[in-house]
């Protein structure tokens, strides 16, 4: 046994589960130590409190309503097929509006490419010929015309 206080002794003390030898120290121990005679007096009580104890019958029903109630709380409580279910509408969307706006706000370069290739600028030569129809055109005769049509055409 412990030379302190058999604090850890006095539940089994109560409960009738130690030795004979080892119920005989904690019984000494308690008579000479007021702190635990204290604790085994509170231990004595709460039991004769729970032996008083009424056990309540559960109302008629009880465990089956519990168990419809906490399977529709977990329906409604079901929280990632809801985030797929969303994911997999949002995401195309998202994909979709993100193209459209991609191609409205893009810069068109294209047009600097062409201006640069003929007029001699870029990867073309200047004077390059360019055969349309029947005829030999240059190159920036044909961007000219381009550019002037264009023009034209927004007025």
């Amino acid at each position: 046994m412990q030379t302190g206080h058999p604090i850890d002794l006095l539940f089994p003390y109560v409960c009738g589960e130690l030795s004979k030898d080892e119920a005989q120290r904690v019984s000494e121990h308690c008579a000479a130590c007021p702190a635990c005679a204290r604790e085994v007096d509170l231990v004595r009580a709460t039991q004769r409190l729970l032996a008083r104890r009424v056990p309540v019958a559960p109302p008629p029903f009880f465990w089956t309503r519990l168990s419809a109630r906490l399977d529709a709380e977990g329906v409604r409580s079901v929280f990632w097929p809801e985030v797929i279910w969303v994911s997999k509408r949002l995401i195309p969307a998202l994909i979709a509006a993100t193209l459209i706006l991609t191609s409205l706000f893009w810069q068109d370069e294209g047009t600097s490419n062409i201006e640069s290739y003929l007029t001699g600028n870029g990867t073309g030569k200047a004077g390059e010929q360019v055969l349309v129809g029947n005829q030999a055109i240059s190159k920036e005769t044909v961007f000219q015309t381009a550019v002037l049509d264009d023009a034209a055409r927004s007025d």
